[in-house]
């Protein structure tokens, strides 16, 4: 997928948000059949999109050539926090401030 949009999506535990696709790749199964997009009117009266509201997420889209399919709506049942990388790079940051030190203490005993 991809999409200018996702440079404003915030994140959160039950975000909102909308990006209009500007490629959709991959497959997905639908009645034991594998099928990829269909970009039919993607440009005009269908645009591909990924709606994201509270739990529930909508990969909007027509899937098949012809179509066999249309959205892919699922819900996120629970999830798990992740700190944001620049947290992470202060905790490993802190973590070496402290070996060091304790590595000056050693040596100057």
């Amino acid at each position: 997928m991809k999409s200018a949009d996702f440079s404003k999506f915030i994140g959160g535990a039950t975000p909102t948000f909308t990006a209009v696709l500007s490629a959709l790749d991959g497959t997905r199964l639908i009645n034991g059949q594998w099928l990829t997009d269909n970009p039919l009117n993607a440009t005009t009266t269908h645009p591909q999109k990924l709606i994201m509201s509270g739990s529930s997420v909508n990969l909007w889209a027509w899937w098949g050539n012809p179509i066999q399919g249309g959205d892919y709506v699922t819900t996120i049942k629970n999830y798990s926090a992740v700190p944001e990388p620049g947290m992470v790079g202060l905790l490993g940051a802190s973590v070496l401030g402290l070996a060091f030190a304790r590595r000056r203490k050693a040596v100057a005993a």
